[in-house]
């Protein structure tokens, strides 16, 4: 590729965005689980061989609840939120027992516009501002 830097910087960006994407799911769910870890004994992804695919999945079989969460590394409108939150709730229903369990749908993202909105309709959101804040160790 010498010579060709415009074909090589084009080739380092496209990898880039798919490595950042990965690594920004995979520093939410690791914040998530550590938040959630107490109240959700049995947590993390879930898929299927149909390629159904849910971010986290926290299971609490004492109080009979199941926890979705879907990441995204972007910030969300609050339009589009709401699908990512009802194409989520739309795969509980290929989580084996999930009938018989109280539902409980989340997004985490960068950003998420209208957030109290969709707080107040019992969703749950998670800004990354909201993981990382607990995890930040003040100066001394």
């Amino acid at each position: 590729m010498a010579g060709n830097y415009t074909s090589l910087m084009k080739r380092v960006l496209q990898e880039w965005k798919s490595f950042a994407g990965w690594a920004f799911e995979d520093v939410c769910r690791e914040l998530l689980v550590e938040e959630l870890i107490a109240q959700y004994p049995k947590i993390g992804p879930w898929w299927d061989r149909r390629g159904n695919e849910i971010d986290v999945v926290g299971i609490n079989y004492e109080e009979n609840k199941l926890l979705l969460i879907e990441i995204k590394n972007m910030e969300l409108s609050e339009d589009s939120a709401r699908k990512i939150l009802k194409s989520t709730a739309d795969k509980a229903g290929y989580i084996k027992g999930s009938s018989e369990m109280e539902v409980i749908v989340g997004v985490a993202a960068r950003r998420v516009q209208g957030r109290k909105r969709i707080k107040s309709d019992v969703f749950h959101v998670w800004e990354l501002a909201d993981l990382l804040e607990e995890k930040t160790v003040p100066d001394r």
